[in-house]
């Protein structure tokens, strides 16, 4: 017995019925069990996706060009990539959008999986934007070994 028939009572028991008022309520009963993952964006999250693509793009990718070795954005000896990067990182705080993903208690914001992802979807694009909003490896890491744990 399949499990649509085993839902509905047994193929015997009118499954296959031609009743389209039987048929329409089986299937808005399927309907109710299949729950989809909505993967819509609230408006208020969608504008600092979009403040965050604008930025990334405008001052994070120049950073790509101007220190293209891939270390560095984590070299903190490094004093001329440091100056231009300071301010960049003061104004991811001023947006709200330091550590997300950290808890609010810790000083992120504590976004879900799916608001991260969407952020690193945008801030993968750059070698920079992980160091300037305060999430690159293995600083996310480290951060929430140190709030499990201490320091």
């Amino acid at each position: 017995m399949t499990y649509l028939c085993q839902l509905f009572g047994g193929c015997r028991a009118g499954y296959y019925s031609n009743d389209i008022n039987v048929r329409r309520s089986r299937l808005i009963k399927i309907k109710e069990m299949i729950q989809m993952w909505d993967f819509s964006t609230d408006a208020e999250f969608q504008k600092k996706l979009d403040w965050i693509k604008v930025f990334v793009e405008a001052e994070c990718e120049p950073l790509d060009r101007l220190f293209p070795s891939a270390g560095d954005c984590y070299d903190v000896g490094n004093k001329k990539a440091r100056a231009i990067a300071k301010p960049l990182m003061e104004e991811v705080k001023r947006q709200g959008l330091w550590a997300c993903h950290l808890g609010p208690e810790l000083g992120g914001q504590g976004y879900g999986q799916v608001k991260l992802a969407l952020m690193n979807e945008i801030l993968g694009r750059s070698l920079w934007a992980p160091t300037i909003f305060g999430t690159a490896a293995p600083d996310t890491g480290n951060a929430e070994i140190i709030a499990m744990f201490g320091h």
